[in-house]
């Protein structure tokens, strides 16, 4: 659902009503009901699906999903290798590439409410379903010695890659790819960070004569920033790309998920200190070559930031 419907909104503040009287009366009505409508919505599938066990996962991030696939051995071996993922039908895409297998695609309208009744009737009436977040393992260098990841196999498509260089006149090793775009900080009441600064961002990268490509698909939900020219290789295809680029900037997203191997000189933005301290990238890599910037606490200086973004590329 596009974030910015009204209706979308409004189902946000029924969901997380920040101790407003009026909402908090619309959260019990909303939650009761949703808690009905998930409950019924497991019967359906706990009919449809027989004696497989039921596991969903309510997130739409993708770096969500990539974590999740590393454990993919270990939940099939808990509930059985006929084990069904109940994912967001927003994820599609991730879901091919990571190759899940036994997969049911819901809608966000199913998602929501099958993970309210979930929490309410786990131990009770819903039994047969697991909420698979928890194997998200995303601090992998504290896990056990004895947990084997599940590394999905992929091959990068160089020729396409180099394809969409070569289609967009893009420089290999001085291009900016820009991932504006995320799934996760919104959903939490994160903020974003504004189009003008995406926008100004580009204009002093080119001024510094760098490439600038925008990640995005280029609708009304994720649209191309001003002056970056709009690119969206596959996610088997994004280490690849972001190697030969050179350079990125991103916000904490699945995008920097699935690049944090690649070594190239990137700059990571954050939305608070707290979410910096949960989601960043050194928990799971460091490469020496990541700059990370925390934006809630420098808004109204944003020319500072991108001062310091241009200032890291450009030094040797």
């Amino acid at each position: 659902m596009y974030r910015q419907s009204y209706i979308y909104r409004f189902l946000k503040k029924c969901e997380k009503p920040e101790g407003n009287m009026i909402w908090e009366f619309f959260n019990v009505a909303f939650s009761f009901f949703m808690i009905r409508i998930g409950l019924l919505l497991y019967y359906c599938y706990r009919y449809k699906y027989k004696n497989a066990e039921l596991c969903i996962l309510p997130s739409t991030d993708a770096g969500d999903l990539l974590f999740l696939r590393y454990s993919n051995a270990y939940i099939l071996d808990l509930y059985g290798q006929d084990a069904v993922f109940i994912f967001d039908n927003r994820n599609t895409r991730t879901i091919d590439t990571l190759k899940f297998r036994n997969v049911c695609l819901v809608s966000q309208f199913q998602i929501v409410p099958l993970a309210k009744a979930f929490y309410v009737y786990a131990n009770s009436k819903m039994k047969h379903m697991h909420n698979v977040y928890n194997w998200c393992f995303f601090d992998m260098k504290n896990v056990t010695h004895l947990y084997k990841k599940d590394i999905p196999l992929y091959v990068s498509d160089r020729k396409m890659v180099d394809g969409l260089f070569s289609a967009n006149n893009l420089e290999k090793g001085r291009t900016v790819i820009i991932a504006p775009y995320e799934q996760g900080i919104t959903a939490v009441g994160g903020k974003c960070i504004p189009y003008e600064v995406w926008k100004k961002l580009i204009i002093e990268l080119k001024k510094n004569g760098y490439n600038v490509c925008v990640n995005c698909k280029g609708n009304d939900v994720e649209k191309n920033i001003e002056g970056g020219i709009q690119v969206f290789p596959k996610f088997e295809d994004l280490t690849t790309f972001v190697e030969q680029a050179g350079y990125m900037v991103s916000i904490r997203s699945g995008f920097c998920d699935y690049t944090m191997n690649v070594h190239v000189k990137k700059v990571i933005l954050y939305p608070t200190v707290k979410y910096f301290e949960k989601w960043k990238m050194s928990n799971f890599s460091d490469d020496g070559q990541t700059l990370e910037i925390v934006y809630n606490d420098i808004e109204g200086k944003w020319a500072d930031v991108i001062d310091e973004i241009i200032r890291y590329f450009n030094k040797n």
